[in-house]
């Protein structure tokens, strides 16, 4: 059984997502064991193949020529994205929510 707390932020230039992640796994139901991590993925929009839309690349060209800096491989978040993402990494980071999570799922074994 597994838990998962996600939550989301998009970039600034509106051509990636970063995806944060926890998932809590039990382990062992008899000793109550579990295991907690947090991924991180980014997400591309546009095409299915990841492939930029033609609009995606004159924004690019557009940003480069303006300031000479590209943004590839970056992930632009606002002063308000940056803090909500870390009060949501602290949360998922709490061993006491943690805890609590995991124990739900041990609980919820034992009432089936």
């Amino acid at each position: 059984m597994q838990y998962h707390d996600k939550a989301y932020y998009e970039c600034q230039c509106h051509a990636e997502v970063l995806s944060i992640e926890r998932s809590i796994d039990i382990i062992n139901y008899e000793d109550k064991a579990w295991d907690a991590s947090i991924y991180f993925a980014m997400l591309y929009h546009g095409t299915g193949d990841h492939r930029s839309t033609l609009k995606e690349r004159l924004r690019h060209c557009w940003r480069i020529l303006k300031t000479g800096k590209n943004y590839c491989d970056e992930i632009i978040l606002s002063v308000e994205d940056a803090r909500e993402m870390g009060k949501d990494l602290l949360k998922m980071c709490d061993e006491t929510e943690i805890k609590t999570e995991a124990e739900k799922m041990l609980n919820l074994r034992k009432e089936k």
